[in-house]
C-alpha cells in the first residue's frame, strides 16, 4: 500500500457490531450502525422434482421449481420436505440425504442442480443403512408435494464467513437470538468457522443467544461455534453470551450437537452458558464445551497451551440422550499416520484451566416451582399450584413431569414424583392423578414441574417382549420396563435400555441394549417401548437383567492428558460423573482444588482399568553401558518422532525389536525407563548384552508406552454422594481405577505415580430438611489401585461403612494421616488384599515410632 493510501483511504474495520435490526437496513458494522445479521425475507419456493443421477461419492440432484427462483452460481439453498420416514428411530430413508444447504449451478430459470456430499457408513440403533448411497439414482414424482427451497435466509453465517482472515477481528452482539448453521466437518462448504484471534463477544449470557438451526445430516456432529480438526485457531476468546444447541429442534434427531470447540493455543472461554446439546446417534459422543484439541498431525497444535475456561454455565441437556455427555472438556488427539513409526503420538495440552464453572445435568423443560403448601386431594385426584404461571394450556390435558416431593419413609421414591397427564384450571393451577396419595410431600420439599433427575435409574423387571406388528413389520419389538425409581418418561421419549447381558455369558452384551421409542406409560414407574432390529431380539429367559437400567452418563469435566491441568472452583451437580475423568491416553500433572460436588455417584474417576496408550515410536536400539553395582545393561532408544516423546522416568513401555532377524533377544519386552537423557531418548535396562544393536532394516524398533498418571493432588474439594444403586455404578468420591499389563515386573510398575488427596470433605447428599440420604454398604470415600506413592490426609469422610478409604495389594506405598468424621472420630485406611481386609497405621503413628527409636 502507498503513502497516500494509507492516508486517504479508511482505516481496516477490526470491530464489528452485530444486531437484529427491523428497519430493514443492511448497516455498516459500526457501534451506531450495525449490521442487520438476523434473518432476512427469502422466498420459499414449491419444488415440482427432484431427479438424482450419477455414481456414489459424486450424486447430482437436479431441480424443478414451479416458478422462476432467480437464483445465481454459487449461491446458498435451502431444500427441505424431502420425504423420509415416520420416525426416525424406526424408519431409515435415504431421501433425508437430499434435504440440507447446498451450493447450487444455475441450469435454466426454473430449474439448478447440487452435489450431494459423500457420508460414510454407519449404523444406528441395530438398524444398519449404506450411507455412501444417497438416493437411488431416479426421480422424486412430480408433483414433489410439500417440498420447497429457499435462499438462504441466515445473515448471521453470510455475515460470519464473510470476515477478513486478517487483522484479527471483535465480534460484538446485540441482544437477541442469532440464528446460525453452526459448523460440521460434512457440511465445510456452507458453514462458517472462526478466525485466528477473533473475539466473539455477546452483550450478556441472558440477553445473546446464538442457536442452532437446519441441521439435517443424520450421525454428524455439529457445533453451534466450532472448527475442523485441520485448522488451527490461536488467541480466539467468546464472552458474555449463550449457545443453545437446539437438539431436539434441528431437522434430523440422529445426530449430536455440541455448542464450543476450538483447536487452539491461548484460548479463552468466559462467560458462556450452554443448554439443549446432547448425542442422539450411538455413533458419536458429545463434548458440549471444548478447546485445546492436542493434535499432533496439524503444525502449530501438537502441544496446545494457555487455554482456559471460566465462569462458563451448561444446563438443560436435550431430552433424547443416546450416549455419554463430557461437559467441559480439555481435548487431546492421538495423530500421524496410522502405522507410521516416524509419526504417530498423542499431542497433550499444557497449562490449561476449567474454573469457576457451574454445571446442572438435570433435565428441564420451563421448570417451574411448586408450592407444597398448596396441594389439595380429593379422591385419586391432586391439585397443585405454582410459585410462577406454569405456562400449561388452561382447560387442555398435557403429559407433565414433577419432581422434588419427598417423604422420610419413601424419601424422593414417592407417588408424587413421575410423569402424569395434567390439566390446567388457571394460570397457576393444575389437576393430575398420582400414583400415590395416602402420604403428602413433607413441608421443606423442593417441588418442582419440568424439572427432572437424569440419573442412572435400576430396571427392576423387563416383560412381555413381543412383535406388535406382525405380520406387516415382524421386526420392530416392544418390551415392558419396571424401573426402581420414576421414570419421568412420556410418550415419543426415546430411552436407552442398559446393562442387559447373555444369562450364559455375562461378558457378552445382550442386543436389547439400545434406544427404544416409549409408546405407553403403564405407571410412574412402568412403561411399555418399542425399537427395530435387524434380526429377532434376544428372548428376555436368555438375558440377565441385575444391573439393567435406564439412562445415559454425564461426566462434567475431563481436563486430563496433559502437563500442568487444573481443575477449581467448579459447581457441579446432578451428573453421573463429577469428573476430573479419564479413560485415553496419560496425563503428567493434574490439580483438582476448591470444587462442588452435589449429586453426584461418582467425583473423580480415573477409569484406567486395561488401558493402553494407542501411541508408538519408532528409533534404533543399542546397549551403551552397565550398571556395575546390578550388573544390568543399559539400553538407549532414539527415537525417530518429529516430537518429543515426554516419557519419565519410572514409566512402563513396552519394546519390540529384532536381532539378526529374531524376536527372542534381551531388547524386546516390558521394562521402566530409567533415565532420559534428551527429549528424543530414553534408556531402560535389560538382564543380558545382545552384543548388536538391533536390527533397523526389515523391522524398525518401536516402543509402545503404558497409559500412565505422573502426579495428581485433589484437596479442598467437597463430595455430596447419592448412594450406589443397583445399576451397577458403584458411589465414590475419588476412584483411582487401574491396572497393569501381567508382563510386567510384579508391582514396580504403576499405573498413578504420586497422588496426594488432601483436605477434601467426603458425605452423603441431604433431604431438604437436613437428613442425609441413607447410604449403601458398597459405597466408598476414596480406593486407590495400582498407586506407586499416595498420601491421603486430613479428609472429612462421613461414609458409613466399615472401610470408606482403602487401597489394594496392588499399590506400592501408601500414607495415611488424620483422615476424620466430621464428629471427630478417626478414619483409618485400609488395605484391600485377597478379600482380605487390614486397617492401617496413621503416619503420625509411624513417626512418632520413629522419633521415640531415634532416642534409643
Amino acid at each position: 500500500m502507498s503513502l497516500e493510501d494509507a492516508l486517504l483511504l479508511e482505516p481496516i474495520q477490526t470491530e464489528i457490531w452485530l444486531a437484529l435490526r427491523t428497519d430493514g437496513i443492511a448497516g455498516s458494522g459500526r457501534e451506531d450502525d450495525p449490521l442487520h445479521a438476523g434473518v432476512r425475507n427469502t422466498p420459499i419456493l414449491s419444488i415440482d422434482s427432484i431427479t438424482v443421477s450419477g455414481a456414489i461419492g459424486s450424486y447430482l440432484a437436479t431441480v424443478a421449481t414451479t416458478q422462476d427462483h432467480g437464483y445465481k452460481n454459487g449461491d446458498l439453498v435451502i431444500i427441505r420436505g424431502v420425504p423420509c420416514g415416520a420416525h426416525t428411530y424406526d424408519y431409515l430413508s435415504n431421501g433425508k440425504f437430499l434435504n440440507g444447504t447446498f451450493i447450487v449451478t444455475v441450469t435454466g430459470a426454473r430449474t439448478f442442480l447440487y452435489t450431494l456430499p459423500a457420508y460414510p457408513d454407519v449404523s444406528d440403533l441395530g438398524y444398519a443403512y449404506t450411507s455412501t448411497s444417497p438416493p437411488i439414482p431416479g426421480s422424486i414424482a412430480s408433483p414433489a408435494v410439500g417440498v420447497t427451497c429457499q435462499l438462504d435466509p441466515y445473515l448471521f453465517d453470510s455475515i460470519m464467513r464473510s470476515l477478513p482472515a486478517s487483522p484479527p477481528v471483535t465480534v460484538r452482539l446485540g441482544p437477541g437470538t442469532f440464528l446460525t448453521r453452526g459448523y460440521s466437518p460434512f457440511a465445510d462448504a456452507v458453514s462458517w468457522q472462526p478466525r485466528y484471534a477473533m473475539k466473539l463477544i455477546g452483550s450478556g449470557v441472558a440477553q445473546t443467544t446464538i442457536k442452532l438451526v437446519e441441521a439435517t445430516l443424520d450421525h454428524q456432529k455439529y457445533f453451534v461455534v466450532g472448527c475442523s480438526l485441520d485448522r488451527v485457531i490461536d488467541d480466539f476468546s467468546a464472552e458474555n453470551l449463550s449457545l443453545d444447541c437446539n437438539v431436539g429442534g434441528q431437522v434430523s434427531q440422529l445426530l449430536t450437537v455440541q455448542a464450543i470447540f476450538i483447536q487452539g493455543n491461548h484460548t479463552r472461554f468466559r462467560q458462556i452458558r450452554a443448554i439443549n446439546f446432547g448425542p442422539q446417534t450411538l455413533e458419536l459422543e458429545c463434548f458440549v464445551i471444548s478447546f485445546a484439541g492436542g493434535s499432533p498431525s496439524v503444525p502449530g497444535i501438537q502441544t496446545p497451551t494457555d487455554c482456559v475456561m471460566e465462569g462458563c454455565i451448561v444446563e438443560s441437556p436435550g431430552l433424547n440422550p443416546v450416549r455419554e455427555s463430557t461437559i467441559l472438556a480439555c481435548i487431546h488427539n492421538k495423530g500421524g499416520v496410522p502405522g507410521d513409526l516416524n509419526s504417530e503420538f498423542v499431542g497433550y495440552h499444557q497449562s490449561c484451566v476449567v474454573r469457576n464453572s457451574n454445571v446442572n445435568c438435570e433435565f428441564q423443560i420451563n421448570p417451574v416451582s411448586i408450592d407444597v403448601s398448596q396441594i389439595v386431594i380429593v379422591g385419586a385426584s391432586a391439585t397443585l399450584k405454582t410459585r410462577t404461571p406454569h405456562g400449561l394450556s388452561i382447560g387442555v390435558q398435557k403429559s407433565v413431569r414433577i419432581s422434588g416431593a419427598f417423604d422420610l419413609t419413601n424419601g424422593y421414591n414417592n407417588g408424587f414424583n413421575g410423569s402424569y397427564l395434567a390439566t390446567a384450571s388457571d394460570a397457576y393451577t393444575f389437576s393430575c392423578t398420582p400414583s400415590s396419595v395416602a402420604t403428602l410431600p413433607k413441608a421443606e420439599s423442593e417441588m418442582w414441574l419440568g424439572r427432572y433427575p437424569s440419573q442412572y435409574n435400576p430396571i427392576t423387571d423387563l416383560s412381555h417382549l413381543n412383535q406388535p406388528n406382525l405380520p406387516s413389520d415382524p421386526l420392530t419389538y416392544e418390551v415392558t420396563v419396571d424401573t426402581k425409581s420414576p421414570h419421568y418418561l412420556a410418550v415419543g421419549s426415546v430411552v436407552v435400555l442398559d446393562a442387559i447381558v447373555w444369562l450364559s455369558d455375562p461378558s457378552i452384551t445382550s442386543n436389547l441394549v439400545g434406544a427404544w421409542v416409549v409408546t405407553f406409560l403403564v405407571s410412574s414407574v412402568e412403561f411399555k417401548c418399542q425399537r427395530k432390529f435387524t434380526s429377532s431380539a434376544d428372548p428376555l429367559a436368555t438375558v440377565l437383567t441385575g444391573s439393567a437400567r435406564i439412562g445415559v452418563p454425564f461426566q462434567a469435566v475431563s481436563i486430563d492428558g496433559g502437563a500442568a491441568a487444573v481443575m477449581e472452583g467448579n459447581f457441579i451437580s446432578n451428573c453421573g460423573v463429577g469428573g476430573p475423568y479419564h479413560d485415553t491416553y496419560s496425563t503428567r500433572d493434574l490439580t483438582v482444588r476448591n470444587n462442588h460436588f452435589r449429586a453426584i455417584r461418582v467425583g473423580c474417576f480415573q477409569n484406567m482399568t486395561g488401558r493402553i496408550l494407542p501411541q508408538f515410536y519408532g528409533g534404533s536400539l543399542s546397549v551403551v553401558g552397565q550398571d556395575p553395582a546390578t550388573k544390568d545393561y543399559i539400553a538407549q532408544f532414539d527415537c525417530l518422532t518429529s516430537e518429543p516423546h515426554g516419557l519419565a522416568v519410572g514409566q512402563g513401555v513396552e519394546v519390540e525389536a529384532r536381532v539378526a532377524g529374531s524376536s527372542n533377544n534381551a531388547y524386546s519386552g516390558f521394562a521402566q525407563v530409567s533415565a532420559v537423557p534428551a527429549e528424543y531418548t530414553f534408556q531402560y535396562r535389560i538382564s543380558s548384552d545382545p552384543g548388536v544393536g538391533a536390527d533397523i532394516g526389515g523391522f524398525t524398533p518401536f516402543v509402545v508406552p503404558m497409559a500412565q498418571v505422573q502426579n495428581c493432588i485433589i484437596e479442598g474439594n467437597t463430595y455430596e454422594l447419592l448412594p450406589t444403586g443397583s445399576d451397577g455404578v458403584q458411589s465414590s468420591a475419588m476412584n483411582f481405577d487401574g491396572n497393569v499389563p501381567p508382563k510386567y515386573e510384579p508391582k514396580t510398575v504403576h499405573v498413578f505415580r504420586r497422588v496426594i488427596i488432601r483436605s477434601n470433605i467426603i458425605r452423603y447428599l441431604s433431604y431438604p430438611d437436613g437428613t442425609p440420604i441413607a447410604g449403601d454398604p458398597r459405597d466408598n470415600g476414596i480406593q486407590l489401585l495400582s498407586c506407586e506413592y499416595a498420601l491421603v490426609e486430613q479428609n472429612i469422610v462421613d461414609i458409613t461403612v466399615p472401610y470408606p478409604i482403602f487401597h489394594t495389594d496392588t499399590c506400592a506405598i501408601v500414607k495415611y494421616f488424620e483422615n476424620r468424621t466430621s464428629a471427630g472420630a478417626l478414619v483409618r485406611g485400609a488395605l484391600s488384599a485377597n478379600n482380605q481386609w487390614a486397617l492401617q497405621d496413621e503416619h503420625s503413628t509411624i513417626v512418632s515410632d520413629a522419633l521415640a527409636l531415634s532416642f534409643l
